[in-house]
């Protein structure tokens, strides 16, 4: 007979360690934000869920109208939802109503899902469940290391004499703003956006040596501008991408397969600019020296898609207004807000000092181009 051995016991399993377990006291931290060491909060707001900018029309005058309506009063004074601007944040309100959920399409669904025909009603309810963020707003605490910040400033303030901005959109800002990357606004292709090819205007009118010096400004401020994007893409997107799979999870096939179709019809552009691919997390980046002072809202981003936004630079008072959650939300220079702007009318406290805003968004277009025809399972 052989030695009497003592039975094994797998460590972590049993009645005796799970009891064990379930006595242990609840650890405040979340794996993902465990890495820069700060707690994090999550708040149920009790007010109704915001769909007053649900609906498919699109009207810069629905904000002002439903400002009065609601009486939101100034969004600037409103009363900050954190004190402790360290702490990484989970921000939702109540579930929508079933009569709510009827202004995102019927049967509470995205009206892009409609298009796909489904045997069973129950299958199309458990893809919007996958689909359906569960939070309105996120904020992580110092993503953006202080040294990257420096590194982009320094290179901002060099580029900065010679870029050629857009018109300004007074009814969101009175600075004007870069858009970088690739959309599809008002075409059925996407493409690199103009601002990031920083187009001489009236080139045939100009002399040889007036041409000359425009294209030596031109390749400065598109090399400073893809040397800021690749910073982003090396140093900001390997941080978010963690984040964002698992607190924000719903989605991603979509935002695959608009990535593999980009990648896909505008093969050679990536090619020669390697930095405006920034591996389908978000595609288009909102760049701009100063901030938002006016209630609005970014009608062009998707209704169920999140914009990402972070700030550099030395400025007080950086908080973010949403009248529809009734709270401003700090964001210290390196903090990173993901936030539904679609259905958030919202603005920022101008205060004094410098700030340099990103906001990161995906075109609805683009979105519009993937969830048709043989994507529209997705």
């Amino acid at each position: 007979m052989g030695r009497h051995r003592k039975p094994r016991t797998h460590r972590g399993k049993g009645p005796v360690s799970t009891l064990q377990k379930q006595q242990r006291p609840r650890k405040v931290k979340l794996r993902s934000v465990q890495n820069f060491g700060h707690f994090a909060q999550m708040i149920h707001l009790a007010v109704r869920f915001p769909d007053e900018f649900a609906s498919g029309r699109r009207d810069r005058k629905l904000v002002s109208e439903a400002a009065s309506r609601l009486h939101w009063g100034a969004p600037t004074s409103l009363p900050d939802i954190c004190d402790d601007p360290n702490i990484s944040l989970f921000i939702k309100t109540d579930d929508p109503t079933p009569a709510q959920l009827k202004r995102f399409g019927p049967g509470g669904l995205p009206r892009w899902l409609l298009r796909r025909e489904f045997k069973n009603n129950l299958w199309r309810e458990a893809l919007l469940r996958q689909q359906w963020p569960k939070w309105l707003v996120m904020r992580f605490a110092d993503v953006v290391k202080p040294e990257t910040q420096q590194r982009i400033l320094s290179i901002w303030d060099r580029i900065k004499p010679f870029i050629r901005y857009p018109p300004t959109e007074l009814q969101r800002s009175r600075s004007p703003a870069l858009h970088l990357g690739i959309w599809s606004l008002y075409c059925l292709w996407p493409y690199i956006t103009a601002d990031s090819l920083q187009k001489i205007p009236m080139a045939h009118k100009l002399s040889a040596a007036s041409l000359k010096k425009a294209r030596e400004r031109q390749k400065l401020v598109i090399e400073g501008l893809d040397e800021i994007l690749g910073i982003v893409r090396a140093e900001v997107v390997p941080v978010l991408e963690p984040l964002m799979r698992e607190h924000a999870p719903e989605g991603d096939q979509v935002q695959s397969a608009i990535h593999r179709r980009v990648r896909r019809l505008l093969r050679r552009e990536l090619r020669l600019r390697p930095n405006l691919d920034f591996g389908g997390l978000f595609f288009t980046i909102a760049l701009k020296e100063g901030c938002s002072e006016f209630l609005h809202i970014d009608w062009n981003d998707c209704l169920h898609r999140f914009a990402i936004i972070f700030c550099m630079g030395d400025y007080d008072n950086g908080e973010f207004c949403t009248p529809q959650l009734g709270h401003r939300i700090p964001l210290p220079p390196g903090a990173v807000l993901v936030v539904r702007t679609r259905l958030l009318a919202h603005c920022a406290v101008s205060g004094a000092g410098r700030r340099l805003v990103f906001t990161c968004f995906t075109d609805s277009s683009l979105l519009a181009r993937i969830v048709t025809g043989d994507y529209a399972f997705l």
